[in-house]
């Protein structure tokens, strides 16, 4: 029991000093009480949601994005000697721009603000993070019909999903960790091609690219290429292309990076077109070019 009451105050000091903002909650969050150091959970046995499980990284994410909000919800698990150490529960947005703890932390998801919460996101999750470090499993947790938990004081949010993708996670196994360096990578072309100027967006997270958006800003800032794709203002069709429109292609060429996590595994021709993925006849030079010095720069925000 002291072990819980030490990762409680331990999520407390995170939240007044800010130690541990915009991070996963781990064991060494731990501090010091009674002059005693305590950096490892106590457990009577060594499983995670009652089942005994390899060391590793543990990892699981929402089928879709939201279609309210775009967020997409992950959990990352870490074990380690049979034992949950590590708990990161966040969300990725479909814009590829931002992971939610790091927008809550800076101001930009404004749920106190707007949203009448009785803190903010990131402050939240991370104290049913701790929760979650203390006991070692969900399957103790009751939740509301509206996903909601009276068990975590200070928990207002929405925790069903946390929770389902806490049990995928345990029951997928393991993962193996990509070879990227977590965080949000970004590039731009140049100059405008054909009236848009092309620029990348990605998260990611474990090592692996969980989300990229590759769109193009207008000559006059007021719309992308996606946007025009989608309403008609920018058609294939008008040029007599029998392919799909524009924004259909280049998710086509997102999903193909997901799958491989290689650009380098994309070629084209001098004509700047691709026989690599099917059913995609647009330009796809400012694709590869642009993710690959995206990855090569390194995350604009580390994680």
């Amino acid at each position: 029991m002291k072990s819980i009451q030490l990762l409680w105050l331990a999520s407390v000091a995170c939240l007044i000093l800010g130690g541990c903002e915009g991070q996963e909650v781990s064991k060494d969050t731990l501090i010091d009480v009674d002059d005693l150091t305590i950096t490892e959970q106590s457990s009577t046995t060594e499983t995670v949601n009652n089942v005994l499980l390899e060391d590793g990284l543990y990892f699981a994410k929402s089928e879709s994005f939201s279609t309210e909000d775009g967020w997409m919800n992950t959990v990352t698990l870490e074990i380690k000697d049979g034992n949950l150490v590590t708990v990161d529960l966040n969300a990725i947005h479909e814009s590829g721009q931002m992971l939610k703890k790091q927008a809550s932390l800076n101001g930009d998801y404004k749920m106190l603000e707007l949203g009448g919460a009785q803190s903010e996101w990131h402050e939240q999750i991370q104290l049913f993070e701790s929760y979650l470090l203390a006991f070692q499993s969900v399957e103790q947790l009751s939740l509301t019909d509206e996903g909601t938990t009276d068990a975590v004081t200070g928990v207002s949010i929405n925790v069903a999903d946390y929770v389902s993708l806490f049990k995928t996670a345990v029951d997928d196994g393991p993962i193996e960790r990509g070879p990227y360096q977590d965080g949000h990578y970004y590039a731009e072309a140049q100059e405008y091609d054909q009236g848009y100027k092309y620029y990348i967006n990605m998260i990611v997270l474990n090592g692996n690219i969980l989300t990229i958006n590759w769109d193009g800003i207008n000559q006059e800032g007021t719309s992308t290429k996606k946007e025009d794709s989608i309403n008609g203002t920018f058609s294939l069709a008008n040029d007599g292309n029998t392919q799909s429109e524009w924004y259909v292609q280049a998710q086509l060429m997102e999903n193909y990076l997901l799958e491989k996590q290689d650009p380098f595994l994309i070629t084209y021709n001098e004509n700047d077109t691709t026989d690599t993925v099917s059913n995609v006849s647009i330009k796809v030079s400012d694709f590869v070019e642009l993710t690959i010095q995206a990855l090569a720069s390194g995350p604009t925000i580390a994680e």
